[in-house]
């Protein structure tokens, strides 16, 4: 490695860590999904695999659920397992997401060169992506902030794939893609490096093939069993029109990529209700903020300007990814929807990611062939613009008080607020940007281009400051309290989830009871399972628009539909009036009920005794005493790959709803339920393709370099 390319990848070490000085310190990133989701799933892989067992059926969520099949558990992701090993879970997750940004960073640089790039236009380019408003605002979405990661290196290699060693790295990439924790961001990333191959053509056709190949086998658990999931959920067959089309990017939010603040600013830590994904700060029509924040910052916009000359690859990145991102909005959705597996997902706005590296590369470009003299023009035009605007604007919203806004007074409040802002201070440091290039191109050669990186750097750490804010480790920490409800198969479940999410510790919010050993019997998966869902909601357990009091209200009325997932205690903020449920503790804000007559985990009509004799998260067994033929009900969900033994001999396990049942004749009987899905041996193709294609990568670089 030259001396220069070596100082260009430190730049951007610094440069994407100091993003978060938090986590210099030992603080951690603690809101939204990554701790309602990543942070416990995690946790729970980690410990399974510490525990030298596959995490494959998590028994603590949803009632029992395959927690392994859902992509975004990231379970057979080889920088998760490190990481969950060596760390405590927060930091691991802390310390992935800052790896993660460093790797998108050096991804971009890396590519950049190998296109011919000089090392200040490549620096620029991997700042641009990185510290992007997309890239930084996805971090709440731990597996597609890692896809992220990825994306510029598959693509690095799919270019120039003409060796046996670059298609072992095709395939090692691959597979890190499609086990990283986001199916769709894989599915995104895998089409968008065939297209380029496809345009290109720099190789045999069977190193393709084989490569693709091998990532697959190296990802083989995660798909097959993400496939079957798929297949028993939500959506089953694709998704409607009108599920595939949220989180399309509006065309008139489109200045987001100038502006980071113009449809306000409402960062996920903002959320003021658990399981929300927007509220009065962000005023935009989209989706939420961080879907439709694709900030560049205005250096790369000017040089994007100007990059009209540059490959018809980047340019067909960058606007394709763009029109797709607007999803609804053009017929190119529709049509990519007709294609499997894009028939399943929604949010185009995710294509955010191809466009932003298409920008950065085109950013690139551009820095290497500037015209100074456009450069000088657009920005002076973009100053007067900007000015003119500012004092247009500002005069208009001094007109309009908050109160004279005909909406509820806090969304009246943060509109006036949030345009207020983007109308004085938010316009600072696009001028200031755009005259410090103005100056700049005064400059020549490499004090120009540097020059011209660190205004970037600025700009974009400063408009998108403290996107991702992080918390003291002892935040996470065991709240306290839950003693009783802990180590034993009886379940929890909180009634009216969309709370404040400052109560989220003590309402065990979504997956938090991984954390500290309670069983809880919802699982906030986008492949959540229909009939379970319709249990849920019938009880009032359920996370729908029908909350508040109204969920109270419905569990009493329906505490035998709840009592069939073998729950015990329940939390709510409300006050539960039902003879069976009894308060045990007030603490506050938050009540703790005992169910008097609760259901077990197992039961029959008719009588009976169980004691159990083994208890994990595949296998439970008990001693059962029962004086008529009976139809024993096991409350764990319903899924294929369980099976059923009675004395010690295969049993047909049936479907009692949800839940699992076996038939049993009079006597004292030995019944155990074990999960052991057909699919599980495929963790051998996992175990085996790393090392082999670690291997052959690593040993044919030495031989290389050794001849």
């Amino acid at each position: 490695m030259k001396r220069a390319d070596a100082w260009s990848i430190v730049a951007l070490v610094v440069g994407v860590v100091v993003q978060t000085p938090g986590v210099l310190i030992g603080q951690v990133f603690w809101s939204h999904d990554l701790r309602h989701h990543h942070h416990p799933w995690r946790d729970w892989a980690a410990g399974r695999w510490a525990s030298g067992e596959l995490p494959l059926w998590a028994g603590d969520v949803g009632g029992g659920f395959p927690l392994m099949a859902d992509g975004q558990a990231g379970v057979f992701y080889p920088p998760n397992i490190v990481l969950g090993l060596l760390l405590t879970s927060a930091h691991a997750l802390t310390v992935s997401i800052v790896l993660h940004g460093v790797l998108a960073a050096v991804g971009v640089f890396w590519l950049c060169r190998k296109l011919g790039r000089t090392h200040e236009a490549a620096v620029l380019a991997g700042l641009a992506y990185a510290l992007s408003g997309f890239v930084v605002a996805h971090v709440t979405y731990a597996g597609f902030h890692a896809v992220a990661a990825w994306l510029p290196w598959l693509i690095g290699v799919t270019l120039s794939l003409r060796t046996s060693r670059q298609s072992g790295l095709f395939a090692l990439i691959t597979a890190l893609c499609l086990t990283a924790g986001h199916p769709q961001a894989a599915v995104i990333a895998l089409a968008t490096a065939a297209l380029v191959w496809l345009t290109r053509r720099p190789g045999s056709f069977w190193l393709a093939l084989g490569g693709a190949a091998i990532g697959v086998f190296g990802a083989t658990p995660q798909l097959v069993a993400s496939w079957e999931l798929t297949g028993f959920s939500e959506r089953e067959g694709g998704v409607v029109p009108g599920f595939a089309n949220i989180g399309s990017l509006p065309p008139w939010e489109l200045p987001n990529l100038a502006f980071p603040r113009f449809w306000g600013w409402e960062r996920p830590a903002d959320i003021a209700l658990t399981y929300t994904h927007k509220g009065a700060a962000y005023f935009g029509s989209g989706e939420n903020h961080w879907e439709d924040c694709l900030y560049l910052g205005w250096p790369v916009i000017l040089l994007v300007l100007l990059s009209w000359r540059a490959p018809r690859l980047w340019k067909a990145l960058a606007t394709g990814g763009l029109v797709l991102a607007l999803g609804k909005y053009t017929p190119a959705w529709w049509i990519l929807q007709q294609i499997p597996p894009f028939d399943h997902f929604r949010f185009p706005a995710r294509f955010g990611m191809v466009a932003t590296l298409g920008f950065a590369v085109l950013a690139s470009w551009a820095l290497d062939h500037v015209d100074r003299v456009r450069l000088e023009r657009l920005a002076l035009g973009a100053i007067g613009i900007l000015v003119l605007g500012g004092v247009v604007g500002w005069g208009a919203l001094a007109l309009v008080p908050p109160e004279a806004v005909p909406l509820e007074a806090v969304r009246a409040q943060a509109i006036h607020e949030g345009l207020g802002y983007d109308m004085t201070w938010g316009l600072l440091l696009p001028i200031g940007s755009l005259i410090a290039l103005f100056l700049l191109s005064r400059f020549s050669g490499q004090r120009f281009s540097r020059a011209v990186v660190v205004v970037l750097f600025l700009d974009l750490s400063i408009g998108l400051a403290g996107y991702n804010p992080t918390v003291p480790a002892a935040t996470v920490q065991d709240p306290g309290g839950f003693d009783e409800l802990k180590d034993t198969p009886w379940r929890v479940a909180t009634v009216d989830r969309v709370q404040p999410t400052e109560l989220d510790k003590r309402l065990l919010a979504s997956s938090l009871g991984l954390l500290w050993g309670t069983r809880d019997v919802i699982v906030m998966s986008p492949l959540r399972m229909p009939r379970h869902e319709e249990l849920l909601a019938q009880a009032g357990l359920d996370v729908g628009l029908d909350h508040g009091v109204v969920q109270a209200r419905r569990l009493e009325e329906n505490l035998d539909v709840a009592r069939r997932f073998a729950i015990r205690w329940y939390l709510t903020v409300h006050e539960l009036d039902h003879p069976d449920l009894e308060l045990i503790r007030d603490e506050a804000g938050v009540r703790l009920y005992e169910d008097r007559a609760p259901r077990p985990m197992l039961w029959t009509s008719s009588e009976h005794a169980a004691d159990p004799l083994t208890f994990s998260d595949e296998e439970h067994s008990w001693r059962v005493t029962v004086r008529e033929p009976s139809r024993l009900v096991h409350s764990e969900t319903w899924y294929p790959g369980w099976e059923v033994t009675l004395d010690g001999e295969p049993a047909e396990l049936e479907r009692e709803g949800d839940h699992q049942a076996v038939q049993v004749p009079a006597g004292i009987h030995e019944v155990a339920f074990r999960y052991a899905p057909g699919w599980r041996w495929t963790w051998i193709l996992w175990a085996l393709v790393w090392p082999i294609g670690l291997g052959l990568v690593v040993g044919r670089r030495r031989m290389t370099r050794m001849s």
